[in-house]
């Protein structure tokens, strides 16, 4: 009898990287050697797969290979393959965020995640893969004004860990931005003279948070004429700290004035005495309790004017001009009389027998 012994071969196997699509994958039979010349396709393309062959998520596998009972060739080297299935690569990066103040530290979602490659298998959902962020880093609880740093990092569903590799940058920063307000100012902007310093005070803030503005309006920073003290046109100016979380975009000045101080002066004593070796004088005198006036004495020239300049009231007959010397005379409007003549006559002397 005659036995022909099956041929034996060695497999070749396909070296492709697999990757997570969704579906059953598994490296296959390329080619054979040790086949008679011409019949490797044949041989290679009669090859049955056992083992992992409905592998379909990312891990370790091993696929079998067989040929069958009634093939001239034996599998002698080759006949099994371990192979990986990688998990699926999604790149994503942290987008940088702007907002403006509101009091609150910002809710982080996957929508500040920016994908960058890559994409889901099938039909698969990116919103069903990545379901969150956790955020990290001074960003992360910052409320104030401000720039910060911040760090995400993915939280990926569970039935998707094993599939996904979530990579990426996950950097970000996030600017809160100050609010803009505008100052409204008292409605009184004309003031009098009273000695002290006088200015418009900022009454409200518009566009603060409600819960904020007592405190926001006691930190006012007044500049410009804030201490305006006399009598004239001013501008106060009024902002807010910087390092607070509000900037003044509108009534950031307001104009006013200060007018002067009506005041009138009065005169007591008369202006007639008669020489009797006691000083005698008017006296300038003026009610308004702002005001201090004092009197100064001169001689009278024969044209009215004022002569020489007397140390204090006169005691001796002569012709006078008493004059009234307000302080601050520009701070005042002043009514009344402020020169008055006054004689003093000389005594009457006795006639002798």
């Amino acid at each position: 009898s005659l036995t022909i012994d099956r041929r034996g071969i060695t497999l070749v196997w396909d070296e492709t990287e697999l990757i997570y699509d969704g579906t059953a994958q598994h490296p296959t039979v390329t080619g054979v050697t040790g086949a008679v010349s011409g019949a490797e396709d044949a041989v290679a393309g009669s090859v049955m797969y056992g083992g992992d062959t409905g592998a379909t998520d990312a891990g370790d596998y091993t696929v079998t290979a067989s040929l069958p009972e009634e093939s001239n060739y034996e599998i002698t080297a080759g006949a099994e393959k371990s192979f990986t299935i990688e998990r699926r690569a999604l790149t994503f990066e942290a987008r940088d965020i702007v907002k403006n103040y509101d009091g609150k530290a910002y809710e982080f979602t996957t929508a500040d995640l920016v994908l960058i490659s890559g994409e889901p298998a099938g039909g698969e959902q990116i919103s069903e893969i990545v379901t969150g962020v956790t955020p990290s880093g001074a960003g992360a609880t910052a409320a104030d004004a401000g720039s910060y740093a911040f760090v995400l990092t993915p939280v990926v569903a569970d039935a998707y860990a094993k599939n996904y590799a979530i990579v990426g940058d996950f950097n970000g920063t996030i600017r809160i931005a100050k609010l803009s307000v505008t100052l409204v100012w008292s409605a009184d902007r004309e003031f009098v003279y009273d000695g002290t310093a006088q200015r418009p005070e900022v009454t409200d803030i518009e566009g603060v948070l409600e819960d904020e503005k007592g405190e926001i309006l006691a930190s006012v920073v007044y500049g410009g004429d804030k201490d305006a003290t006399h009598a004239g046109d001013y501008t106060v100016t009024a902002t807010l700290p910087e390092d607070g979380n509000y900037e003044v975009t509108e009534g950031g000045e307001c104009v006013f004035v200060i007018k002067p101080r009506p005041v009138s002066v009065t005169w007591t004593g008369g202006t007639e005495f008669t020489e009797d070796g006691e000083p005698h004088a008017p006296v300038a005198e003026c009610s308004d309790a702002v005001a201090v006036v004092t009197t100064e004495y001169y001689e009278r020239n024969g044209d009215g004017s004022r002569g020489r300049k007397l140390a204090g009231a006169p005691d001796q007959a002569g012709a006078y001009i008493a004059v009234a010397v307000m302080a601050g005379a520009d701070d005042l409007e002043i009514s009344g009389e402020l020169e008055l003549a006054f004689d003093i006559a000389e005594a009457e002397t006795g006639g002798g027998i």
